[in-house]
């Protein structure tokens, strides 16, 4: 199935100002309104409470998130690039037609989240918590899973290329039909029986690798 492109619309107003930034999300979180068509860019927020906000058609760029809540928020053509959002806690938010190029997001906490039509790129998530995620048509290239938690997740139309899945937790994510030929999984987390990897697509050196964490050796 092929990926939908976040549909943006050609005129968004541009903010760089960090403070009016500031003031747009917590006014439409206590008033509940929606956040739309904005070009935020080069700002720097710190601990800011969003959570519950609802975003559309908005590009974050150069932007750097410190432990800020977007707890339960939704984000629908919604663009992250050249972003920071280590550390930062988006559980149980629900994102569409989203890209995130060229990000950073160590530690930051995605689980129980809706990912559909979802492009991750050349970014980092290294430590990111993806548990109990359900991820339907999304893609992973280039980009850095080392250490991750994909524990207990529903993969549907998942595509990666060239990931760093070292040492990621997938225990109780079925992997069948994922392929993993040109990524990395040296070290991932499985249950004892590896029922994760039935149906998983590796290479003969993947294959052997593998084997290893069930104590078996080719020779």
């Amino acid at each position: 199935m092929k990926l939908q492109k976040p549909s943006m619309i050609r005129e968004l107003t541009q903010i760089s100002d960090t403070e009016e930034i500031i003031e747009i999300l917590q006014i439409a979180r206590r008033e509940e309104k929606e956040i739309e068509r904005l070009h935020i860019k080069g700002c720097f927020l710190m601990e800011v409470d969003a959570s519950g906000n609802r975003l559309q058609n908005v590009i974050f760029e150069n932007v750097r998130f410190s432990e800020c809540n977007f707890y339960k928020s939704t984000f629908i053509d919604v663009i992250f690039v050249n972003c920071d959002l280590s550390n930062c806690d988006f559980k149980e938010g629900y994102f569409n037609r989203c890209e995130f190029i060229n990000d950073k997001a160590l530690g930051a906490r995605f689980g129980r989240s809706i990912f559909k039509d979802v492009l991750i790129k050349e970014s980092n998530f290294e430590f990111t918590d993806l548990s109990e995620t359900n991820l339907s048509v999304v893609e992973l290239v280039a980009s850095n899973f080392k250490n991750a938690s994909l524990s207990g997740c529903k993969l549907k139309n998942l595509l990666c290329n060239q990931v760093d899945f070292v040492q990621t937790n997938f225990f109780k994510t079925p992997l069948k039909g994922i392929d993993f030929t040109n990524s990395l999984i040296t070290g991932i987390i499985v249950s004892d029986t590896g029922m994760e990897l039935r149906g998983a697509k590796v290479d003969l050196y993947q294959a052997a690798e593998l084997a290893k964490l069930f104590g078996v050796i080719i020779k």
